[in-house]
C-alpha cells in the first residue's frame, strides 16, 4: 500500500507498476482507503498535452456519470460502483479491497457512489457527516469487522475479482504488506490451490518489505499450501 502523505513517492511507486507492463497485464488490488495509488497511476499516465496515455479503471462505472443529493444544498457529481466486474480488459484494474474514502452508500438504496476526494472536503462533507448533517455514509472494511464484511458487496466483489486475477497471473508483487489480514491471506491459498488444480503452477511471487524473520515466517505462513 501506499500510505505517504508525500505525492512524489506515490508518482515513483505508480510509475514503476506502469513500466512492468502494458495495462491489460496489470491488476493493483489496494487496502488503502486513499485512494492515492489511483490518483498517482492516473497522473503518471497522462502524457504531456494531459491526454491518458495508459488506461485505467477501478470498481466504479465509468459508462456515465450521475449526480447525487448527498447533503441539503449539496449535489456532487460521481459514479455508481460496479456490479460485478465487468472492468474492459485493456485497461489496469485498480482494486479497493476494503473500500475508499470516496465511496459513499445511498441511504435510501443502498447502492454505492464514488465521488471525488478533493469534491467532498470542498462540499465540507466530512464536517457534515461528523455532525449528521448527512446520511451518506463512507464504505470502507474497518478492523473489526474484516471477516463479516468482505463476504458482502461491493467487497466481496473485489475480494472475488482480485482472486480470479491472482489465478490468471504469472507473477505476484506483495509491496507493503504485513500478511496480517486473514481474508486476504486467504485469497492468496485459495489462489495457489486454483492455479494447482488447472495445472498452471506455482507463480513467480516478489515480496517487498522491511525483512526479518518474523515477516519471512509470515509469508511463509500466507503462501504455504
Amino acid at each position: 500500500g501506499v500510505g505517504s502523505g508525500n505525492f512524489d513517492v506515490t508518482e515513483a511507486i505508480a510509475e514503476a507498476l506502469i513500466a512492468l507492463g502494458p495495462a491489460r497485464d496489470l491488476s493493483i488490488a489496494t487496502l488503502n482507503y486513499d485512494g492515492l495509488t489511483l490518483a498517482g497511476l492516473m497522473e503518471m499516465g497522462t502524457n504531456s498535452w494531459g491526454v491518458p496515455n495508459y488506461r485505467i479503471a477501478d470498481l466504479a462505472s465509468g459508462l456515465s456519470a450521475t449526480t447525487a443529493d448527498i447533503a441539503p444544498g449539496v449535489t456532487l457529481e460521481g459514479h455508481w460502483l460496479r456490479t460485478f466486474d465487468d472492468i474492459p480488459p485493456d485497461r489496469a484494474a485498480v482494486l479497493n479491497l476494503h473500500g475508499y474514502l470516496g465511496w459513499l452508500r445511498d441511504p435510501d438504496t443502498g447502492n454505492v457512489a464514488k465521488f471525488k476526494l478533493e469534491d467532498l472536503r470542498m462540499a465540507g462533507y466530512w464536517d457534515l457527516y461528523a455532525k449528521g448533517g448527512t446520511d451518506w455514509e463512507p464504505v470502507v472494511v474497518l478492523t473489526d469487522r474484516k471477516e463479516r464484511a468482505t463476504l458482502e458487496w461491493p467487497f466481496s466483489m473485489a475480494y472475488v475479482s482480485f482472486q480470479q486475477r491472482l489465478v490468471d497471473a504469472d507473477h505476484w508483487l506483495i509491496a507493503g504488506y504485513g500478511f496480517g489480514d486473514a481474508p486476504v491471506n486467504n485469497l492468496f491459498k485459495s489462489a495457489l490451490r486454483a492455479r494447482r488444480r488447472q495445472r498452471l503452477g506455482d507463480p513467480k511471487v516478489l515480496v517487498i518489505d522491511y525483512g526479518g524473520e518474523r515477516v519471512r515466517l509470515r509469508v511463509r505462513r500466507a503462501l504455504r499450501e
